[in-house]
C-alpha cells in the first residue's frame, strides 16, 4: 500500500523544516510511505493521485501545512481517497464537518482508556483538544467523559490516539494497515 503522510513543521535557527516521528517509519514498514512536504508550491495533486490511503498525522500546525492540508481536503473531497486522521489530523476532520471541541488539561504526554466495541483499552495521549459528539459521524470510541476518541465519516476513519507510539497498535473498527 502506498500511504501519503503530512508532517509538521520545525524551526531552527530560523529555519522551517517537515518533520515526521521516526516512530511512523517503522509502523508502516511493510508499506511505500510518502512524506509529503509542507511547501506551498508543488504538485500536490501528482502526489495523492499514487496513493492508497493519506494520513494526517498529528503535531501543531504553521500556515504553510494548513494550507497544504487545505489543499489535501479539495483533493479528497473530489477523488475520495481514504483518509487516516490521527490525533491533529483528528481535530481537522472534525472541524471540516462541524463537530464541537473543548480544551483538556488532562490528556496530554498520558496514557488513559478509551472504550471500543464494548472493550476498554489504555492509549497514549498527547492532545488538549477533545472532540465532542455530533450528527452525521459514526462514534467507534469515547473516553471515559464520553469525548469521542475516533469515529468514522464517509471515507474518513479519525483516532486521537497515536497508533505509531503502541507497542501492538490499536485501529479503529473497520480500519487496519
Amino acid at each position: 500500500m502506498r500511504i501519503a503522510i503530512t508532517q509538521r513543521v520545525l524551526q531552527h535557527k530560523g529555519r522551517a523544516y517537515d518533520s515526521l516521528e521516526q516512530s511512523w517509519w517503522g509502523l508502516l514498514q511493510s508499506h511505500q510511505l510518502i512524506p509529503i512536504p509542507n511547501t506551498p508550491n508543488q504538485n500536490l495533486t501528482q502526489t495523492l493521485d499514487a496513493v492508497d490511503l493519506i494520513i494526517l498525522s498529528g503535531g501543531d500546525g504553521n500556515n504553510t501545512r494548513v494550507n497544504v492540508e487545505s489543499e489535501i481536503f479539495n483533493y479528497v473531497d473530489e477523488h475520495k481517497t481514504p483518509v487516516l486522521g490521527v490525533c491533529r489530523g483528528m481535530h481537522l476532520v472534525a472541524r471540516k464537518y462541524g463537530l464541537g471541541t473543548v480544551l483538556v488539561d488532562d490528556h496530554m504526554d498520558t496514557k488513559h482508556t478509551i472504550t471500543m466495541s464494548g472493550k476498554e483499552h489504555v492509549v497514549p495521549s498527547h492532545h488538549t483538544i477533545a472532540v465532542l459528539q455530533g450528527a452525521n459521524i459514526e462514534v467507534i470510541a469515547t473516553d471515559k467523559r464520553n469525548y469521542v476518541e475516533a469515529f468514522q465519516v464517509d471515507n474518513y476513519t479519525c483516532m486521537q490516539w497515536h497508533p505509531e507510539r503502541m507497542q501492538q497498535p490499536l485501529w479503529p473498527k473497520n480500519f487496519s494497515l
